[in-house]
């Protein structure tokens, strides 16, 4: 499987553009998981992708951040991912379309996720106890940021919230940033140290908005976080379960042998289908 891996390389020639055509070209072409249904509805302005398995375990919700830096990615590029999640959890998952930076606000993201759990509730009728945060990489970053932001201002936050190889430190500050880089198959720390060119000159690199790892985390949900071993993000991870734990969170990591960024996005290797189990037995548990 790593064999067939590319490993990003930094390519002055592709505009960002390019990357989000072509990710998207890639999505177009990946099957859905079998039996799950999907729709498209507009929440709070945001669109979204309804992915509804055969057999629904409950009520609940995951609402679903995709990963890609906050300037690439979609419910095109995720879909694939966010079904397969629904057949393994059993349950309904809204992957949500936010406004990508650099051309929106760097809030953007965070805002827009906000706006879907809000409109979920007040528009769908679920109660917050209802709906799990999920995302993967800069997904993941932004759903954290979302629910600081609904414990600032005193408003329901969802019931939990689970990350795959989250991406919480925008300012690289991360040993694993250097020290998996020769192992990582996927990522490289100059790939990750160009993607910095987004957020340059416009916002802080520590901004608790774009990088939550330095936000105030008391009072969030529980929080699962999942990891691979050979990934540079992987330091992300562990210091977010650190820092959520020292804040009276409860937090717990689970880092996988040889496991690369998002690697259930390969369906196919055991690791992926141990996590996916994982992230079913913490949803049953807060969503039970």
């Amino acid at each position: 499987m790593r064999q067939t891996l590319r490993k990003e390389v930094v390519d002055p020639r592709r505009s960002l553009a390019d990357e989000r055509r072509d990710w998207d070209d890639h999505g177009r072409s990946l099957p859905l998981a079998a039996g799950v249904n999907t729709a498209q509805e507009d929440l709070a302005g945001v669109a979204c992708l309804w992915l509804e398995p055969a057999v629904r375990s409950d009520e609940g919700v995951i609402l679903y951040a995709h990963g890609g830096g906050l300037v690439a990615g979609s419910i095109v590029t995720h879909r694939a991912l966010a079904s397969r999640l629904a057949a393994g959890t059993g349950r309904r998952v809204v992957l949500a379309d936010y406004r990508l930076v650099p051309e929106n606000p760097f809030t953007a993201p965070r805002d827009d996720l906000i706006g879907v759990f809000r409109a979920l509730v007040n528009a769908r009728g679920l109660r917050p106890a209802q709906i799990a945060f999920g995302g993967d990489s800069s997904g993941a970053a932004a759903a954290i940021a979302g629910m600081a932001w609904l414990r600032d201002r005193g408003l329901a936050q969802p019931a939990c919230a689970f990350a795959v190889s989250g991406a919480f430190d925008v300012s690289l500050s991360g040993d694993s940033v250097g020290t998996r880089d020769a192992v990582d198959p996927v990522l490289s720390e100059a790939v990750l140290r160009d993607w910095q060119k987004y957020f340059l000159g416009s916002i802080r690199l520590d901004a608790p908005e774009i990088s939550p790892l330095f936000a105030d985390l008391a009072g969030l949900p529980p929080v699962f976080l999942l990891a691979g071993d050979h990934e540079v993000w992987l330091s992300d991870s562990i210091r977010m379960a650190a820092e959520l734990q020292a804040s009276g969170g409860d937090a717990t990591v689970k880092v996988f042998d040889e496991m690369w960024h998002v690697w259930l996005n390969h369906p196919e290797l055991p690791e992926s289908a141990e996590a996916m189990a994982d992230i079913r037995s913490f949803v049953d548990l807060h969503l039970g």
